[in-house]
């Protein structure tokens, strides 16, 4: 149950981040964005307890996923940029986000 506890910190972690950038004051509101962003990482925490229990040992998931969303973030500011459709925004967002992580997870499979 550690790698929960180290997901819901970097999900507070990332809150608090965006909470400073975005200029929120709220207490109230960063809880709460603090939960939805923290909410994402316990997938991948509970999927990584999974298959430490199967006999696999995978601690770059946390980061993989960051990456994906960082990737997805940049693409959606560029898009959002060039004037694209709404539609075609979420779409882009999607794929740069799924883009960034196969790139960052492959780099980590060539490490490791």
């Amino acid at each position: 149950m550690k790698k929960l506890g180290i997901g819901f910190f970097l999900g507070f972690l990332i809150a608090g981040i965006l909470c400073m950038l975005f200029d929120m004051t709220s207490w109230m509101g960063f809880i709460v964005d603090s939960l939805a962003f923290g909410a994402v990482f316990v997938y991948g925490s509970t999927g990584e307890i999974l298959t430490e229990k199967a006999g696999q040992l995978n601690l770059g998931v946390p980061g993989i996923m960051c990456m994906g969303g960082a990737g997805g973030c940049y693409v959606i500011n560029e898009a959002v940029k060039s004037g694209a459709s709404p539609v075609m925004i979420v779409i882009l967002g999607i794929l740069g986000a799924l883009v960034a992580s196969m790139l960052c997870g492959l780099l980590y499979s060539f490490i490791t």
